[in-house]
């Protein structure tokens, strides 16, 4: 099912490679015309098994994020990044709150920087 709207969205998607942000990027692939903007810690090259171009992200640098939003101006952010091993996260708890909690509000001062 094509979904139809009157202007082209611009999307930046965090997370874009893990199962959540793969199944998100794949449905707009599929079903709209926006442009997608494919953020990723974890890439390994410029382009990913589907070809779709990736931008590197440091979960750490809120700066650099605000700088590449200000860059790219995207309409719609969606965040599905997150340390979600359990027994990582245990064992890990700064890694899991950086990832879980502390970017997430990098995320959120981002928007209100480049926004308001």
């Amino acid at each position: 099912m094509e979904l139809i709207f009157e202007k082209r969205y611009k999307v930046a998607i965090i997370g874009s490679t893990g199962k959540v942000g793969e199944a998100i990027v794949n449905y707009l692939y599929d079903n709209t015309d926006w442009e997608l903007m494919l953020f990723s810690s974890t890439y390994r090259s410029e382009k990913n098994d589907n070809g779709k171009h990736l931008i590197p992200i440091d979960y750490l640098d809120c700066n650099s994020l605000t700088n590449k939003f200000r860059l790219l101006h995207p309409d719609i952010i969606i965040n599905t990044a997150a340390m979600t091993n359990v027994d990582a996260g245990e064992t890990d708890r700064a890694g899991a709150r950086s990832v879980n909690v502390d970017f997430v509000s990098c995320v959120c001062v981002c928007v209100c920087v480049c926004v308001c």
